[in-house]
Parts: C-alpha cells; sequence; structure tokens
C-alpha cells in the first residue's frame, strides 16, 4: 500500500503541505516473516541508523534514500507491522511516500496509519506556523 503526501520548499527551509490520500488505506496482512524479512533486508544496508522510537516502535533511518523504517514492537496492537516513510522531490515539490505492512489485524493497522498521519499532521502545521512568521520575500 502506498501513501502519498505532497510537501513543498519555502526558501530555505522545508514546508509541509499534507493532501490527504486519493483512497482510504488497504489491509493485506503478510506473514510475521515477511515483516521480518522486510526489516532485515533493511537494517542491512549501508549507512542505516538507528533513529528515535518509542516503547511501541524501533526506527531505523537511511539518509541516503531519505527513508525511515519502524516496526512495531510486542508493546503496540499492530504488531508485527512495519511502515517505510520516504521523502523524495518530484514535480518541483516535495513527496512523502508511505508504504506499510502487517501480519496483525486490520483493526490495529489501520490505526497505527491514523497515528502516523497525525504526526505527520503535527509537524505540517508546527511549518506552517514558522512559515507564516516569516517577513514576505
Amino acid at each position: 500500500m502506498f501513501r502519498i503526501l505532497r510537501l513543498a520548499s519555502a526558501g530555505l527551509m522545508l514546508s509541509v503541505l499534507v493532501r490527504p490520500a486519493v483512497a482510504e488505506p488497504e489491509c493485506h496482512p503478510v506473514t510475521p516473516e515477511t515483516i521480518e524479512k522486510t526489516w532485515s533486508d533493511f537494517a542491512s544496508q549501508s549507512g542505516v541508523r538507528p533513529n528515535s522510537g518509542s516503547d511501541r516502535y524501533e526506527c531505523l533511518t537511511l539518509d541516503a534514500t531519505r527513508t525511515t523504517a519502524c516496526r512495531t514492537t510486542p508493546a503496540n496492537p499492530a504488531h508485527p507491522s512495519i511502515i517505510f516513510r520516504t521523502v523524495v522531490r518530484q514535480h518541483g515539490g516535495w513527496f512523502v511516500h508511505t508504504k506499510a505492512d502487517t501480519a496483525a489485524s486490520c483493526e490495529a493497522f489501520l490505526g497505527m496509519l491514523r497515528e502516523f498521519d497525525a504526526v505527520t499532521d503535527q509537524v505540517r502545521e508546527t511549518l506552517e506556523r514558522q512559515r507564516a512568521a516569516q517577513p514576505p520575500r
């Protein structure tokens, strides 16, 4: 599943403008082994570094591709799941591509995706406030 969020740049500062996904996310569970292999494949790449996580997520980032991968921990109701968020420059703007898989219940998985969307919305709002506070050019 892919969800695309639009990002735009304002001067030197990255400004996030999120557009809703065209369709609701879908849930097609995979096996726990698929989740683990996907995580291992990402983690084995040169340049991958730990990123902040929590008791519910373990995250890694590959700066070369602007990709952050997070997998759920057993404390997360959506465990086992994995989510990749990649920032790309395309068509003169910035986009966030999100790909996620789960071996858990669809209800918990879709709830996890909503949590990630909420974080994106918070970032967008913060950057919009910062951009509005800047003097016009």
